[in-house]
């Protein structure tokens, strides 16, 4: 791509140093307490806001590999909570997950115009060529990012443009994200009521709660989870084959947008974690855990992957889309959010999820109790289905607002504006000849010194 006049292009390596952050030992009080605020990346949100739940002392940053870095410095999420951006409002010391981009020379880049920059940068390392979030991106692959750099003046005019944009685009996201709480509001509802007995003429006290093993199918590995690392890696991964699922792919349906593949001599292998239509897959990790759906009728026989559970319910005793509102009824997730464990990343074990106890009616009273639900749950859907469209638009115009402003076409140039080539150059000059007079400095006080 051709670049406006007075434009230049950089690698981030050559305008910034990167800055790693540590975690000084919580198990030494001297460590924390009065001191630097400090953060981690669960402190941030994504709308770069941060709030700082801890400071460290000098003795905790001395004997630590956090770092103090100046407020107004651009940080960015490198590992857990990959693609958070923030601009730091204070000076402030972070985990070993951030990554600070401290200029080598101060004055060539508007903080907020960086940000905004590295809002498509990110987004790009965080995904793979085939659309997979990856784990986390090292400083070498910031370092080599390209950033498009024009003049300092036309840097405040786009960073204007994108906040009033982003404003207006705000405010529509804020509104169909407020109808998207009252969905999940009046979801829990009728769930509640369900389950109460006040959408049918069934008496809850006379239901039986059974656990998951008690309602599995008669068959060896009804309830499983998926294999450890040790039984599948990512270089059993195939272009074709046995199709693997993954935590992301289990929401309130499924919803598999990339797919991978294992061998079917690896998938005979693995043949305990097989997961057959009509399926329940639940997540026993995320926040929180617990997401559940029926793998579709329509898909051939998987694999699940490490941190899903496969059940497969005794058809004699309920039918897995009554199982399905049960698990997100209020009952049992008030029982899964008791089984839950870890801070950084929230996990159910196999184990505790076996003995929560699901609410049971006569099978003819599960099927009342479904068609109950779906009733009042199928305008709900379409709604939330409108609402994510409509987000989805949101984001694909927030991206193509930020493509126009770093191609140079957001804003018109301005003519008259100092070429960014000589900024650079004048801003180079004028600190190599503040760090000769430092030099000349030093080495009178040393004469003096020494005459």
């Amino acid at each position: 791509m051709e670049l406006p006049r007075g434009w230049v292009s950089r690698d981030i390596g050559e305008l910034f140093n990167l800055v790693g952050g540590g975690t000084p030992s919580t198990e030494n009080e001297s460590f924390w307490g009065n001191g630097i605020p400090w953060f981690s990346s669960a402190d941030i949100d994504y709308f770069g806001n941060i709030k700082s739940r801890r400071r460290v002392t000098k003795e905790g940053i001395e004997n630590s590999t956090t770092n103090v870095v100046p407020e107004n410095t651009v940080i960015i999420v490198s590992r857990v909570g990959l693609g958070k951006i923030a601009i730091l409002r204070e000076k402030m010391c972070f985990s070993q997950d951030i990554q600070a981009l401290n200029p080598i020379v101060d004055g060539t880049i508007d903080q907020k115009y960086l940000y905004y920059h590295l809002i498509p940068i990110v987004k790009k390392l965080k995904y793979n060529g085939r659309g997979t979030t990856i784990s986390g991106v090292t400083k070498k692959q910031l370092s080599d990012e390209n950033i498009n750099i024009p003049p300092f003046a036309e840097q405040h005019r786009i960073v204007e443009k994108i906040d009033a944009l982003f404003s207006e685009l705000d405010k529509g996201v804020e509104i169909l994200q407020t109808v998207k709480e009252q969905l999940k509001t009046y979801r829990q509802s009728v769930l509640k009521s369900a389950f109460e007995g006040k959408l049918t003429e069934d008496n809850p006290n006379t239901w039986d709660y059974k656990s998951p093993d008690e309602l599995s199918a008669l068959q060896k590995h009804a309830l499983t989870i998926g294999p450890f690392g040790s039984d599948l890696k990512v270089s059993d991964y195939t272009e074709s084959g046995v199709p693997l699922i993954f935590v992301r792919d289990i929401r309130s349906f499924f919803r598999q947008n990339t797919q991978k593949f294992i061998s079917e001599d690896k998938a005979r292998e693995l043949s305990a974690h097989q997961v057959t239509p009509g399926d329940i897959l639940i997540t026993k990790m995320g926040d929180p855990p617990g997401d559940c759906c029926i793998y579709p009728p329509s898909r051939e026989i998987g694999i699940i992957t490490a941190d899903c559970i496969k059940w497969t319910v005794d058809s004699s005793l309920s039918i897995p889309e009554y199982i399905i509102f049960a698990i997100r009824s209020p009952y049992v997730k008030v029982q899964i959010s008791g089984i839950t464990r870890g801070v950084a990343q929230k996990k159910i074990s196999l184990d505790r999820f076996r003995k929560i106890l699901i609410p049971i009616p006569r099978r003819e009273n599960q099927i009342q109790i479904v068609e109950a639900i779906e009733s009042r749950l199928s305008v709900c859907d379409k709604v939330e289905q409108l609402v994510d469209e409509n987000l989805a638009k949101a984001d694909a115009l927030r991206q193509s607002i930020l493509k126009k402003a770093f191609e140079g076409r957001l804003v018109p140039q301005d003519p008259n504006d100092e070429p960014a080539e000589k900024l650079l150059e004048r801003i180079k000059a004028e600190r190599a000849a503040a760090e000769q007079r430092m030099k000349q400095q030093k080495s009178v006080k040393r004469s003096k010194k020494n005459g």
